[in-house]
């Protein structure tokens, strides 16, 4: 008898997590100006997921030639994703960022801690399943610099306006 109820437990525990679950997937294009990453007109790639709404939305961007990359770990906290009109929304959050930027031919490399400020744009389509958006994040923290040609200094300001667009696909 123990082990049925303890079943029906799990069971009504699994039916009332799957029915407030959501999982948003995405990727896009990230371009923008900083001091660590260095002006990046041609953008990075990035793929990004939310597991839902109280969850930090993770983030990962890179970039990379035969002779330098880029590497971006964020995590977003959105303070709010309010409706601007029908399927339009604004929204604001904050959160950390870790960067770097490298040579894989010298000693070359430089990495940013510190925090960022996204506001953007999304827009709903497919019954709330497919995300747009648009975003600017701008971003200060402490920047390290560990190559030997660029500057005498270690420290610096890290400083950076990162502009994305992207889709994501919501699982609910």
């Amino acid at each position: 008898m123990k082990k049925k109820a303890l079943l029906i437990a799990i069971a009504m525990l699994i039916a009332a997590s799957t029915s407030t679950f959501a999982l948003g997937l995405g990727g896009g294009y990230r371009f923008g100006a900083g001091e660590i990453g260095g002006t990046s007109l041609l953008g990075d790639a990035f793929f990004s997921v939310k597991f839902d709404e109280k969850s930090p939305l993770l983030g990962i961007s890179g970039w990379a030639t035969s002779t330098y990359g880029r590497l971006g770990l964020t995590a977003d906290w959105w303070f709010f994703n309010n409706n601007i009109k029908g399927r339009w929304n604004w929204y604001l959050g904050a959160g950390p960022y870790v960067s770097t930027a490298f040579s894989l031919y010298s000693s070359y490399l430089n990495i940013g801690v510190g925090a960022r400020l996204p506001i953007g744009f999304n827009w709903f389509f497919v019954d709330n399943r497919l995300e747009l958006f648009l975003e600017a994040a701008p971003a200060i923290g402490l920047g390290i610099k560990l190559d030997n040609y660029s500057s005498t200094d270690l420290f610096c300001v890290d400083w950076s306006v990162l502009s994305s667009i992207g889709v994501r696909w919501w699982i609910n």
